[in-house]
């Protein structure tokens, strides 16, 4: 039978390892209150699902080391084949951080994120009178 001091010594034990794991990560309101679904990458959409994906590990505080692995799980698809074959490449090379990892998807999937989407406005340039291209329209 325990005593009563070996059963306060328990809850205190308890009580301390509450408060460890719930300031072990960074406090987050959002958590208690919705529950977070990490966003699917099928290849298509590159740019939204990266915001997305940003959005949730800045509400989850997810580490840095662990984005990568997070990611790959909810791939699908062509962009989970993708995945596959990077990494079989990089056997060798420690895993890839966030920012490497965005990259080379974005050398994969699509270069939007770095378009400007004023360029092709930009090069326009006058060849005749309006007169001229007004008669073409």
């Amino acid at each position: 039978m325990e005593t009563r001091s070996q059963e306060l010594k328990k809850m205190e034990e308890l009580f301390r390892t509450m408060i460890k794991d719930a300031t072990s990560r960074k406090s987050n309101p959002f958590r208690r209150l919705t529950k977070l679904e990490f966003p699917r990458f099928n290849g298509e959409e590159l740019k939204g699902w990266l915001y997305r994906c940003e959005q949730f590990f800045e509400i989850d505080g997810t580490p840095e080391d662990s984005k990568v692995k997070i990611a790959a799980i909810h791939l699908e698809g062509r962009a989970l084949q993708w995945h596959q074959v990077f990494m079989k490449a990089r056997l060798t090379r420690s895993r890839p951080t966030w920012e490497e990892y965005v990259m080379a998807l974005n050398t994969r999937f699509g270069s939007e994120l770095y378009d400007d989407p004023t360029s092709e406005l930009k090069k326009l340039r006058q060849t005749g009178t309006i007169q001229r291209v007004s008669g073409q329209i």
